[in-house]
Formats: C-alpha cells, structure tokens, sequence
C-alpha cells in the first residue's frame, strides 16, 4: 500500500494570475483543480467550451453568472454549479470566488503549483467518473445560503463533483476534545482554507516496510489556500483564530455523504445505478 506525503498550496505564496480584473490562483488534486479569484468591480473570470459542469462558491461580495442563455445575480454564501459550454463570472462589487473544476484539464494543471507532485497518478486514488445527468438536464443552479433553512447541512453535488462548505461566519476554535480523526480509502479530500489559520494534524499508516513509515505531521496554514488529504492518512483539523472556515472537495462525488443523506441537492442529481445496494455496507461517515 502506497501512502504520499500531504501537500498544501498556500495560494498567496504563489503567483497569482491576472486578467480582467481578477487576480487567480490554482492548486490541484488528482482529480479536480480548485482556483481562488479575487475580483475587483467589474472583474470576471470566464470558461469557454467546457464539456463538464463545474462548481463555484461565492466567498464574499456579489456576482453576476453568464452560463449559455441562463443568467443570475447573487450577493452573499452561494454554490454555483455551472453547465457546459462557455460562461462567465462578473462581480457587481469587490468578491472572492473559489471554483472547482473536475476532471481537470492539461491548460487548467499547468497552472497548478503542485502539478510536478502528479507526474505519475498516484494509485490509491480511485479513477475519475462523472455521476448520472441531473434529472432536469444541465442549467445555471444557484443556491444561496440565505434562502436556505436554519440547521441543514450545506453539502452538494454535481455529476463531477461534491462541496461541503458551510459558509460564515465559520467556526471558532475547536473543543479539544471533540476532534473527529478519520481517513478514506480510495479519494483524496481537498481541503480549502477559506478563512482563518488552520493546523491540519495527520498520522500516516504503518506498512510492513519501516523504510517507508512517516511521522505525524501537523501542517499550519494561514488561509487562502488547500491542502490536499491523501488516501489512508488519518486526519483532522483544527481552526486556530476567532472564526474559520473550510470548504472539503471531492471528485467525483462521495457515495457515503450521498448514501447518508447529507446532500442538500440530492434531488436534482441522482446517484449511480446499485448506489443503494452499497448502504448496509457502509461504516462510519466522516
């Protein structure tokens, strides 16, 4: 059993792109990339001729969303889930949009700081494939906290790809005795530092080769950035200032959240054929 070393990008640290008054940064998992804009008034970010959806969440400010022939406006915590083909993101006042696109494509991982650390595909990671279509066929989906009831759980899913992002003000610092330690064997997480300063504890598994064996890691990260959870390692975070918050990616979609029930728009995207077989086999969900 394979086990790689946790790796995060910490997006400030990095050059940013800059374009159409928005400054861009990218960092990427086996799967998925994920890129972190600042835009100005004014500012856009655009796609043109995707073939997959991919997802955005409004992180602060206000935007407008050009998608095919749909449009739609949003100030405040959103997810954006986008449908192929060409569109763009305007921001109607100063915003931070963090997108994620999955499978990723060659121009997108060029973009990637930490693109080298995947020059062979790393073989616990299940391969990529897209879920069934959504019910009423690809369009612009906004979903804004808002409008939202108090207490669900802010977790979503396109075909390609599951977000679980609970929006501000995020959280304080954690109850020492209330970590949940866990790992996953066949996905990466991708943990995204929207906010705050986060120490991300890890304990790597023990092989029969002690040449191999890791010792604990604790990675400190002062938000924005992402830090990529590898297969098997166990792990969890902890928020370190007054409110933090992160935003845990997964390409494709997980089936234990989706199986547990956790997916705010599970009704519009449905799960893979004998999905439901697979739920008196499931353990622990974390």
């Amino acid at each position: 059993m394979l086990t790689y070393p946790v790796e995060t990008v910490r997006f400030k640290e990095s050059t940013a792109e800059r374009s159409a008054g928005a400054a861009t940064w990218y960092a990427r998992a086996q799967n998925f990339v994920v890129s972190y804009s600042i835009l100005d008034v004014g500012g856009s970010v655009s796609v043109t001729g995707s073939d997959d959806e991919y997802v955005a969440l409004l992180v602060e400010g206000a935007i407008e969303v050009e998608a095919g022939g749909d449009r739609g406006g949003v100030r405040g915590d959103a997810v954006i889930i986008v449908p192929p083909g060409d569109s763009r993101i305007v921001a109607s006042e100063s915003a931070v949009v963090c997108r994620i696109f999955a499978p990723p494509t060659p121009e997108l991982l060029a973009k990637c700081p930490n693109d080298g650390t995947y020059a062979q595909p790393h073989e616990n990671v299940a391969p990529f494939e897209l879920w069934p279509m959504p019910a009423d066929g690809y369009k612009l989906r906004i979903y804004e906290y808002a409008a939202m009831p108090e207490g669900v759980r802010k977790i979503f899913r396109s075909r390609n790809i599951m977000v679980n992002w609970q929006g501000h003000p995020g959280g304080p610092a954690r109850d020492l005795k209330k970590f949940t330690p866990h790992s996953h064997t066949d996905f990466e997480q991708g943990s995204v530092e929207l906010w705050g300063k986060y120490i991300h504890h890890l304990r790597y598994p023990w092989g029969p080769d002690y040449t191999a064996w890791r010792p604990d890691e604790r990675v400190e990260v002062d938000g924005p950035g992402m830090t990529v959870m590898p297969v098997n390692v166990i792990h969890t975070s902890q928020g370190m200032s007054e409110f933090n918050c992160l935003a845990d990616v997964f390409a494709p979609p997980r089936l234990d959240f989706s199986l547990a029930g956790y997916v705010y728009n599970a009704a519009e995207y449905p799960m893979p054929e004998g999905s439901e077989a697979l739920a008196a086999s499931m353990g622990r969900v974390e």
